[in-house]
């Protein structure tokens, strides 16, 4: 099964008339299926184990009665960033310093380091103290077109729990929300999050989706099929014209209801991050250095590609940001890791940046950094084909292309501009605020 086929299926088949309690469910499935696409690339690419952060600290559970009326922010720790020695969500924090952290409950999966939200609890405990024992009963309206699908992509899974499992979180969201009648919620990317959504639409909460990396191309918002709306977060706030254009050929989401909004990471490193007296050295030992950033489905293969090109490219110099491995690695001596620099400070401080399909190819446009695309497993063309069309980027199938490209003086690829997300912050959440109040 192929992200692909996927795709082919929902084009094909009456998708939406697979329904449970008059609600269709392909959205749960779709999510359950591209999950299981990418957990199967990463069980054959990945070449060494995921660094886990170990919770100790017994994290406090929510009072609902003490918190009633506040935002909710929906997110991840694996989305925050160091700032100033304590961890900031650079995708929601900035809008609830807007709003006020006092009046902002974070909820997210906990680990152990100091935070610079003020309200931080753990979303899974929550979870958990309200969760039902007993299974939720329901039947499957034209299940036989659901099995038909599995069929035609060879996949054989127990469904029906992983619908249960669903539906089990739901009812439990809907119970939190009920006691904590939020202002509103603040989510941070939609397809991980269906059973919040539902359960907040169900409860006329607005729900507002803050994008925190490429929607162009990626499996979540490559949406050509009719999707029930109570799945839809009301408003999206998106990083720059060019998504709110392709979001807004997509079914998912209404122009009106798309703003533009900028990127605060971005924003920051590009006032903060300062050539490194490391990379001045570096620059006069190679003639380029290339920065690489990894995805774990594919950096065995990446790994093999970079290796083979350094050995005829002796005077450039290639630093892999790996996925999963923060050791030094040396491959050969113009390839290797260098741990002691984050991603972007290895970014900025490159001549080009090569992927296959990390949103930081995304990201190195705003810096204003050539990228160009390795097309392994056709992932690159899968996510950005569409800003190659428009000359942002250049996917190359083959060493002999990727080596000439890197060699050229000039790559010829153009600067994505964002909008000061500082003033865009304010105009957007004052209009949206306003309009469903």
């Amino acid at each position: 099964m192929t992200y692909q086929e996927i795709l082919e299926i929902e084009k094909k088949y009456p998708i939406n008339s697979i329904r449970v309690n008059n609600i269709s469910i392909w959205m749960i499935v779709r999510n359950i299926l591209f999950n299981i696409v990418k957990t199967s690339e990463i069980r054959k690419n990945i070449e060494y184990k995921d660094e886990k952060l170990v919770v100790e600290k017994k994290f406090e559970i929510l009072n609902l009665e003490n918190n009633k009326n506040k935002n909710l922010m929906f997110t991840s720790s694996i989305n925050r960033r160091l700032y100033n020695n304590k961890y900031l969500d650079p995708i929601l924090d900035p809008i609830a310093d807007y709003l006020g952290q006092n009046s902002s409950i974070f909820l997210e999966d906990l680990q152990e380091f100091t935070l610079y939200s003020k309200n931080v609890f753990d979303y899974n405990t929550l979870l958990k103290s309200k969760i039902d024992s007993e299974l939720f009963d329901f039947k499957i309206e034209n299940e036989e077109l659901l099995l038909k699908i599995f069929k035609i992509l060879g996949i054989k899974f127990d469904y029906k729990n992983k619908l249960q499992n669903f539906f089990k979180y739901y009812f439990s969201i809907k119970k939190i929300l009920n006691e904590l009648q939020p202002k509103t919620i603040f989510i941070d990317g939609y397809i991980g999050k269906l059973n919040i959504i539902l359960a907040a639409r169900e409860l006329n909460i607005p729900v507002i989706e803050v994008q925190h990396g490429s929607v162009i191309g990626h499996f979540a918002y490559d949406t050509n099929f009719e999707i029930e709306s109570l799945f839809q977060p009301n408003y999206f706030l998106v990083f720059s014209q060019l998504d709110k254009e392709y979001l807004s050929n997509k079914s998912m989401y209404e122009n009106k209801n798309i703003f533009i909004q900028g990127n605060y990471h971005l924003d920051f490193l590009n006032k903060k991050i300062e050539k490194i007296e490391a990379f001045r050295t570096l620059k006069k030992t190679f003639s380029k250095i290339v920065s690489i950033s990894s995805q774990d489905t594919v950096e065995l293969k990446l790994i093999e590609f970079i290796k083979d090109v350094a050995k005829i490219n002796t005077r450039i110099l290639f630093i892999l940001i790996p996925r999963t491995n923060k050791e030094k690695i040396v491959y050969t001596k113009n390839f290797y890791t260098m741990p002691e620099f984050n991603c972007y400070e290895v970014l900025l401080n490159s001549d080009i940046h090569t992927t296959v399909y990390s949103t930081c190819a995304y990201e190195s446009l705003v810096f204003g950094k050539p990228t160009i695309l390795i097309n392994i497993e056709n992932y690159s063309t899968m996510y950005y084909d569409y800003f190659k069309k428009l000359d942002y980027l250049k996917i190359v199938n083959n060493k002999e292309n990727y080596t000439l490209l890197i060699n050229k003086k000039n790559i010829g690829t153009k600067k994505l501009s964002f909008v000061n997300y500082k003033e865009s912050l304010e105009k957007n959440i004052n209009y949206i605020f306003k309009e469903f109040r």
